[in-house]
């Protein structure tokens, strides 16, 4: 994982590089630039080289920020995580429209700065993580967002997928442990659903998007749905 820092400003890339070393783990490799064009040639150099955050000024020598983002979306079809670190606000639609993750004004706060920084690699993580199901035909991968719910019968779990389902040997606890970060409720002792897939509910049952429902427990009934409420109160302020 790496973030990446564009800005021709070389006091402003030594400050936004040391803010992302203190707010971030040591694992995660801080790349600068001081131009969109030495950012291109750097990607384009080897296939290898990829952007997963990237923090941008827009008033950069020959091709600006918001054409370097556009050139990335359209182009290299990059989905990085974008952060705009700028001194002008009267761009902040066009960040938008081709997805900008943030957008900050400059002088940095940076306190806000190293929390925003946080919030994207807890997003990158979201978004990139996947599991592990050892089924009976071997080791599979799967991307958590394509993951419905997960059903415990005598110690089997099936996990119903976007791409079907997959039965494998484990407790749900163990398994709901992994999958504590990603928006995952244990709303019955059988089942572990994703709640990013719930499209409705009544007093004992969620429904899904894929037709499915899983069943809320009965006597844990008033904690589960207070955990769901909590999960739509954080999407709302995202």
């Amino acid at each position: 994982m790496n973030i990446v820092i564009c800005d021709d400003d070389l006091s402003m890339r030594t400050l936004l590089s040391r803010l992302c070393t203190k707010a971030v783990e040591p694992c995660i490799e801080i790349i600068c630039f001081p131009s969109a064009e030495a950012l291109m040639q750097w990607l384009k150099a080897d296939s290898n080289h990829s952007i997963d955050i990237l923090v941008l000024d827009i008033d950069l020598p020959g091709k600006n920020g918001v054409t370097l983002l556009r050139e990335l979306r359209t182009s290299i079809k990059s989905d990085c995580l974008v952060l705009f670190v700028t001194n002008y606000d009267h761009y902040v639609s066009d960040g938008f429209y081709y997805n900008a993750f943030q957008y900050l004004i400059k002088p940095v706060d940076p306190e806000k700065f190293m929390s925003e920084i946080k919030r994207a690699v807890d997003k990158f993580k979201r978004d990139h993580m996947k599991l592990t199901i050892a089924s009976k035909t071997g080791n599979i991968l799967v991307d958590y967002r394509e993951l419905f719910y997960i059903e415990s019968r005598k110690r089997v779990l099936t996990y119903h997928t976007l791409m079907g389902c997959y039965d494998s040997y484990d407790t749900l606890t163990r398994v709901e442990t992994l999958l504590a970060a990603y928006d995952f409720l244990r709303c019955h002792k059988s089942y572990l659903v994703n709640m990013s897939k719930i499209t409705r509910w009544d007093n004992y049952t969620f429904y899904l998007i894929d037709g499915s429902s899983v069943d809320i427990s009965v006597h844990k009934k008033s904690k589960v749905l207070s955990a769901f409420y909590e999960y739509q109160r954080r999407r709302l302020v995202r």
